[in-house]
C-alpha cells in the first residue's frame, strides 16, 4: 500500500500554523493502481480536506462526497449509489515515525506526509456492503426468473407437535432419567 501517487503528498513543514484546505478527486484510476479487489466501479469521489496544524500535531478532517455503481445485490445489474462521510485522523510529531491503524506520528526527521493510505482507508469504510434497486421493479426481470427455482420463496411450514413427538422419541435412554428429576420438583 506504498504505492500512493505523490499527487496526495503534503509538505506540512512549510504551512504556518493555522488551517490549511486541500481538495482531491479519484476515480477508478486511483484504486486501479492499488491492484485490489474491489466490488464497485465507474467511482467518482470528491474530498475537501481541511488540515489544522499546531505546534505539536497535525489534525487532518475528511469530508468525502461521490458515486460509484456496484452489483444489484438481486439481479446483479449496475446500481449508482452516492458515497458520503466525515472522518478525522490525529498526527503527532515524535521521536520516530509510527503509522499504525489508529496512531500515526511523524519522526522529527519528516516534512511531508502522504494522505494517499487515508483517502483510500475512507472510501473504503464509506462504500455499502451490498446495494439493491430501491424498486424491485427496476430489477432484471429475466436474471430473477432465471434464479428463481433456486430461491426460497416461502418458509417451509413447522408443524411442531410433530417436532415434539419426534424429540421425544430420540431422547437418549441415559438422559431420561433427568426429565423424571425434573418433573418430582414440581
Amino acid at each position: 500500500m506504498d504505492s500512493f501517487d505523490k499527487t496526495f503528498d503534503i509538505n506540512f513543514s512549510s504551512l504556518k500554523t493555522g488551517t490549511h484546505e486541500f481538495k482531491y478527486v479519484i476515480d477508478d484510476t486511483f484504486f486501479d493502481q492499488l491492484e485490489l479487489e474491489r466490488d464497485f466501479k465507474e467511482s467518482q469521489i470528491e474530498f475537501d480536506v481541511l488540515l489544522n496544524k499546531s505546534e505539536n500535531m497535525l489534525t487532518f478532517d475528511f469530508e468525502l462526497k461521490g458515486t460509484a455503481k456496484m452489483p444489484c445485490g438481486r439481479c446483479m445489474d449496475d446500481v449508482e449509489f452516492n458515497i458520503s462521510g466525515d472522518y478525522r485522523q490525529v498526527v503527532k510529531f515524535g521521536e520516530e515515525t509510527i503509522q499504525e491503524d489508529e496512531l500515526w506520528v511523524l519522526g522529527n526527521s519528516e516534512y511531508k506526509i502522504n494522505i494517499g493510505p487515508l483517502i483510500y482507508e475512507f472510501s473504503m469504510l464509506s462504500m455499502p456492503s451490498n446495494v439493491h434497486h430501491e424498486n424491485e421493479e427496476d430489477c432484471n426481470e429475466e436474471y430473477l426468473e432465471s434464479i428463481s427455482d433456486y430461491l426460497l420463496t416461502e418458509a417451509p411450514e413447522e408443524n411442531d407437535q410433530e417436532d415434539e413427538e419426534d424429540t421425544n422419541d430420540e431422547i437418549d435412554p441415559r438422559w431420561s432419567q433427568l426429565q423424571n428429576l425434573k418433573y418430582k420438583n414440581n
